[in-house]
Formats: C-alpha cells, sequence, structure tokens
C-alpha cells in the first residue's frame, strides 16, 4: 500500500493545517503524521497520528537531528502493509500530484526518486566535512559535471528496497557524530548524500520543479501558478528557519497566488 508521510512537532504545528489542506486538495492517499516531544494534533479521519518512542531515537531530543533522524526511522513507525512511501517535509507546499507525471511510487521499488538540491554551499563542502570521518570519501558528479547531491525534503522510498539502507544510514549518522564529536552539517541531508554516495546506491533524479527551493532567483507566479524556467511547480519547499520564519514564507506566497489568480 502506498502512504504519504511527513514528521511534526509543536515548533512546526502552525504548518500542519496548511500542509495538509494545500495536499487533500490534490490527493485522497493515505498519510501519516509521525509527531514528535508529545505534540498530539487533532487530525481528521483520512489522516493518521504516530507517536515514536523518542528513547530509541540515537539524538537527544533538544537537537534538530533528533526531528530529522525519524526520517530514516519511518519503516520503524508504520504499519507493516505500508509498501511505498512519500516522503513530504512539513514545510512543502504541494501544488500538483506530480507522482502523476511519472510512476514514482514503482520506481522506488528499486531506486530512491529524488529531486537534486542546486544550493551553493552544502554540496561543495561534502568532502572536507566527510574526510574527518572517512578519509576515502570523494564527491560524486554526473555526467554533466553538477553534483551528485539531493534535497532530502521530498523522496520516494519503498519498504523493500530501503528499509534495511535507511538503518545503515542512521547508523552511519550516529557513527560520525561519535567520532567527529559534532552533527554533520544540514541535519539528515548530508549524512543522506554521503551514505548515497558511499554505497554507491542508485538514485532516480526527478525534475527540480517537483522540489522547488525558495533560492531559484528565477521563479515567478502567473495566473495562481509557481513557474521555474516556464515551467509549472509541483511542490515549492520554505526550507530554512525555524517554523515561524516558514510560516511567514508560507503565507507570503499564498497571498502572492491569490493575487495572481
Amino acid at each position: 500500500m502506498r502512504a504519504i508521510v511527513t514528521i511534526c512537532n509543536q515548533g512546526y504545528s502552525e504548518l500542519l493545517e496548511y500542509w495538509l489542506g494545500a495536499l487533500r486538495k490534490v490527493s485522497d492517499l493515505p498519510v501519516f503524521f509521525i509527531c514528535l516531544d508529545g505534540f498530539s494534533p487533532s487530525l481528521p479521519d483520512n489522516a493518521v497520528r504516530i507517536m515514536p518512542n523518542s528513547t530509541t531515537n540515537p539524538f537527544p531530543v533538544n537537537t534538530p537531528d533528533h526531528a530529522c533522524a525519524e526520517k530514516l526511522r519511518i519503516f520503524e513507525h508504520l504499519p507493516s502493509y505500508i509498501s511505498q512511501v512519500l516522503f513530504i517535509d512539513i514545510d512543502v507546499l504541494v501544488k500538483h500530484p506530480f507522482w502523476e507525471s511519472e510512476d514514482y511510487f514503482s520506481i522506488s521499488e528499486k531506486m530512491i526518486a529524488i529531486c537534486p538540491d542546486l544550493f551553493v554551499g552544502y554540496k561543495e563542502k561534502m568532502e572536507s566535512e566527510f574526510k574527518p570521518f572517512d578519509p576515502s570519501f570523494k564527491m560524486k558528479f554526473k555526467a554533466d559535471s553538477s553534483y551528485f547531491y539531493f534535497n532530502t525534503g521530498v523522496f520516494y522510498v519503498s519498504r523493500a528496497a530501503h528499509a534495511e539502507w535507511f538503518s545503515i544510514f542512521l547508523k552511519t549518522w550516529a557513527d560520525y557524530v561519535k567520532v567527529i564529536g559534532k552533527y554533520p552539517s544540514i541535519f539528515d541531508q548530508n549524512i543522506f548524500n554521503y551514505c548515497l554516495i558511499k554505497h554507491n546506491l542508485s538514485v532516480h533524479q526527478m525534475p527540480v520543479v517537483n522540489n522547488c527551493l525558495r533560492q531559484y532567483e528565477k521563479l515567478t507566479i502567473q495566473d495562481g501558478e509557481l513557474l521555474l524556467d516556464g515551467n509549472i511547480v509541483n511542490a515549492y519547499h520554505f526550507n530554512g528557519g525555524d517554523g515561524k520564519k516558514k510560516m511567514e514564507r508560507w503565507k507570503d506566497m499564498q497571498s502572492k497566488i491569490y493575487a495572481s489568480s
């Protein structure tokens, strides 16, 4: 069975209603909320609340990495009948059902389907960040010489192909912290990309318009649609900052979309 999953805590609680409201306009797939730190929101009948055991998370509850680590534990929390997952961060506005343009759920039975992250800063520092942990590590590049580096705000995975790998990712993350004495930058994303490269895992690259980051300067709004280089954006990621800052960005974007309609 296929499902959409996200993670939320009290600090991002205001986003939940907006996130689910936008999603329900385009999909009736089952939705599961992994709720952290005792956060227990009221949800409609078509959404399921999961309250994980925080003591089994390798990172303290007062660190951002604690919440991000739950991405790699999703198959531990979900019912066993959920075989394929579309994970969407709670700060992602879904405008169109991009899983209908290409069957990413089926693709995830063999490989992770995920979008590249073009933002300058994190990928360029991967080697210097991970060489003290793994001296043999080298950054990977794609055929066009761009970085093999992906944004973990939206991705498709399957239980059969990825549950075991996610456990390895999480153990690697914990080992990194033990060896280096600090957390890797950008929470789950850099460790996720390190493991993709280290283990030479297959990736199906989704178009950037499936997960547009706010830093893309070429984004425009026309007739209620978000456009990137003239292409309709399916999902918009309000990355960076805390829950309050992301909610401000969301409301501002929503006002601009309504004004252009």
